[in-house]
C-alpha cells in the first residue's frame, strides 16, 4: 500500500481539533463599539456553581398605608425588569394572577395560571372517573 500523500487527513483533523478547542475555550463573538455580539459562548461565559435556592423571588408591594397609582406601579415594574435583565435573568416563570409582559423581548416569560391548571386537572380527574365507572 502506498501511504505517501495521505497525511493531509491527519493535518485536517488536527486543524479541526485546534479550531473546535479554541471555539470551546474562547467562543465566537465580536465587539462593535459598546455592543458585544456573542454567537457561541466560550468557557469564560459559563456560570459555575449550583443554584441551591432555586431562582430569584421578587415581590413588589407599596408600603403599608400607601396607595400606589397605576403609573407608579408601571414605573416600578420597569425598574425591576431592567435590574433583573441587567443581572442576567433570561426567563421568568410567572405564577401571579396577572400576565407579565416585558419590554425586553429577549427574556422568555411563561405566565402560569394556577386556577386554570387546577380546573383542567379537576376536569381530567372527573373524566377519568366517569370513564372507569362506565367500563365497570
Amino acid at each position: 500500500m502506498n501511504k505517501r500523500g495521505k497525511s493531509w487527513h491527519l493535518i485536517v483533523t488536527a486543524l479541526l481539533i485546534v479550531v473546535f478547542s479554541f471555539t470551546a475555550l474562547f467562543g465566537v463573538s465580536y465587539t462593535y463599539g459598546d455592543t458585544k455580539n456573542v454567537y457561541i459562548k466560550g468557557a469564560e461565559d459559563i456560570r459555575f456553581g449550583i443554584d441551591i435556592r432555586g431562582g430569584v423571588d421578587v415581590t413588589f408591594m407599596p408600603a403599608d398605608g400607601v396607595e400606589a397609582t397605576d403609573d407608579q406601579m408601571t414605573a416600578a415594574k420597569t425598574v425591576i425588569e431592567d435590574r433583573l435583565v441587567g443581572l442576567g435573568i433570561h426567563a421568568i416563570w410567572n405564577f401571579a394572577h396577572v400576565d407579565l409582559e416585558l419590554i425586553n423581548k429577549d427574556v422568555v416569560v411563561e405566565n402560569v395560571h394556577l386556577s386554570d391548571s387546577l380546573m383542567q386537572l379537576s376536569y381530567n380527574m372527573t373524566k377519568n372517573k366517569r370513564k372507569k365507572e362506565t367500563l365497570e
